[in-house]
């Protein structure tokens, strides 16, 4: 019976190999089932409130700028929009955020976002979103947030 005393500690080692390797697949599962039925876009949604938050964080830092009080909306117009219906596609005008406005250094952005629509700056920018300042002076995109980053 020289082999008796292997098998036991064996059967543990691997017993614990075994929970291990469950362990990492119930932790992808939990990932990837969600994504994959629909219930849950990957990494989509946090992008798209991340570059929100950087937007209104700079939109707010340009509008609050001590050294110049009477300092309008980032927009081509310098307005935000007129209505509570988003703004007409017109690039370069109306209430679209120009980005070259709210560039620069911190709390600015160091660069205008992926998500960036054509409507921000013609041929500049492909991404989805048409950033814009909405009726009530907040951020807000055409179209709205949705599966379709960037």
């Amino acid at each position: 019976m020289a082999f008796g005393a292997p098998r036991g500690r064996n059967f543990f080692i691997v017993l614990a190999e075994l929970l291990i390797v469950l362990a990492v697949v119930a932790a992808i599962g939990i990932q990837v089932v969600p994504a994959a039925i629909g219930s849950v876009s990957f990494g989509k949604r946090p992008t798209y409130a991340s570059d929100e938050q950087q937007i209104r964080r700079a939109v707010d830092a340009y509008m609050h700028n001590p050294t110049d009080l009477t300092r309008k909306y980032p927009t081509f117009s310098g307005n935000k929009a007129t209505s509570v219906v988003a703004p007409a596609p017109t690039p370069r005008s109306g209430p679209y955020i120009d980005f070259r406005l709210i560039s620069g250094p911190e709390p600015w952005l160091s660069e205008p976002p992926r998500s960036a629509g054509p409507l921000n700056a013609t041929g500049i920018y492909t991404g989805t979103y048409n950033w814009y300042i909405d009726l009530s002076g907040k951020v807000a995109s055409n179209p709205e947030e949705g599966d379709v980053y960037p």
